[in-house]
């Protein structure tokens, strides 16, 4: 069966807590006047020290963001904000190079698609022609275990971040 192509950008997942985020792992981060952000977003510190939707290929992810940046006005927001760099994210992949097991261990970066202006969901995915056992934006621990989900185009697979501000392999390292 085939996957369904429905990507939902980086949903927190497993854990014990609420919505797969683990207690005090998650805090308000201010952001400046960067376009909308929607939930499930994939979110960096920039240059100024505000919060912005992440890049494709950034090394300065953060986490993602649990509230929507709904305007672009000139004021600046708060958003909350998922910040541990353990906690495991569910992505759908953008096409078929996640076809085999062989991926897992492997990184790769994400796809900045613009979110949902209806429902303010994030439509951001893995982009799976960057998969390398080298350094990228997020790493790869397997896929979704459920019935509706196989290797191949659309496979929605558990990821965490890898070149992230808090992560060994990101720029930003702390």
């Amino acid at each position: 069966m085939a996957n369904k192509d429905q990507p939902l950008g980086f949903r927190p997942y497993g854990g014990i807590a609420k919505n797969g985020v683990r207690p005090m792992q998650a805090q308000t981060y201010n952001v400046s006047t960067a376009p909308v952000i929607c939930i499930y977003d994939v979110v960096a510190r920039a240059d100024d020290g505000y919060i912005d939707a992440a890049a494709a290929q950034s090394v300065y992810i953060l986490g993602c963001a649990l509230t929507p940046r709904l305007t672009t006005d000139s004021a600046a927001k708060t958003i909350l904000v998922v910040h541990d760099p353990h906690q495991l994210y569910e992505a759908q992949a953008d096409e078929d190079d996640l076809s085999t097991i062989t991926v897992v261990g492997n990184n790769a970066d994400h796809i900045a698609n613009t979110g949902s202006t209806i429902n303010y969901i994030s439509k951001q995915e893995i982009d799976s022609s960057t998969v390398t056992a080298g350094a990228a934006g997020f790493h790869i621990w397997g896929k979704v275990d459920k019935i509706d989900n196989d290797w191949g185009e659309f496979v929605d697979v558990i990821v965490s971040p890898y070149e992230g501000m808090f992560s060994a392999g990101g720029t930003g390292y702390v």
